[in-house]
C-alpha cells in the first residue's frame, strides 16, 4: 500500500480522528521517543494500545471507568508535549488496563465485522496482544511493538503472520 492510498482513506475520516492519524503518519518514528520514566528505572515508550487510545481520544478510558483522568500514569505522563510542543501524543496503556476497558459494555461493544474507526484487537490464549484502529475494512493504523513505528497495515496480514484471533469493538461515543 502506498502513501496516497492511506492519505485518501484518512482524509475522509471525521475530526478529530483524521488529524490524530495524520499526525502519526507524519511522525512515524515518534513511537520510539520516551514519554517518561518508570518508577523502578528505564523509560516508558508508547505502545499499540496507547496509540489506539490516542486515536480514539484518551477520554475513552475515563468513560470506560479504568482511569480518573487522561494524564494517569497508565496513559501518559503529564509532559506529553515534551517532544512536539502543542501536540498530544500516544502513551502507554497496559494490556490489562485495555482489557478492563474493553469489558465496559457501555463504552465498547463487540462486532462481527470491521468498519471504519473500529478498534481491532488481537488475542492469543485469552490475552490481548495487539490493537489498532481500522481506517477501512482491510487496513488499520497501528504501532508495531513497544516503541515501534506508527503506520498502516493490512489487518488480515497481521492476523495471518501472528496467527492470532481478531476481536472487533465498536465505540459508543
Amino acid at each position: 500500500m502506498n502513501n496516497s492510498q492511506i492519505e485518501d482513506l484518512v482524509k475522509e475520516l471525521p475530526s478529530p480522528f483524521k488529524e490524530r492519524i495524520e499526525f502519526l503518519i507524519n511522525n512515524p518514528r515518534l513511537g520510539n521517543k520516551p514519554i517518561g520514566l518508570r518508577p523502578y528505572g528505564g523509560v516508558v515508550k508508547p505502545n499499540c494500545n496507547g496509540t489506539s487510545v490516542f486515536i480514539l481520544g484518551g477520554e475513552i478510558l475515563v468513560k470506560a471507568g479504568v482511569v480518573d483522568n487522561v494524564v494517569s500514569p497508565c496513559f501518559a505522563p503529564k509532559n506529553v508535549t515534551e517532544y512536539f510542543p502543542g501536540k498530544i501524543r500516544p502513551g502507554y496503556v497496559r494490556p490489562a488496563l485495555m482489557k478492563d476497558a474493553l469489558a465496559n459494555k457501555t463504552t465498547f461493544f463487540r462486532k462481527p465485522n470491521i468498519d471504519v474507526l473500529d478498534l481491532v484487537t488481537f488475542w492469543s490464549g485469552g490475552e490481548l496482544t495487539h490493537s489498532m484502529i481500522a481506517v477501512s475494512k482491510d487496513i488499520g493504523i497501528n504501532q508495531i511493538g513497544w516503541g515501534g513505528i506508527f503506520g498502516p497495515i493490512y489487518i488480515e496480514d497481521y492476523r495471518k503472520t501472528f496467527l492470532e484471533e481478531i476481536k472487533v469493538y465498536g465505540v459508543r461515543r
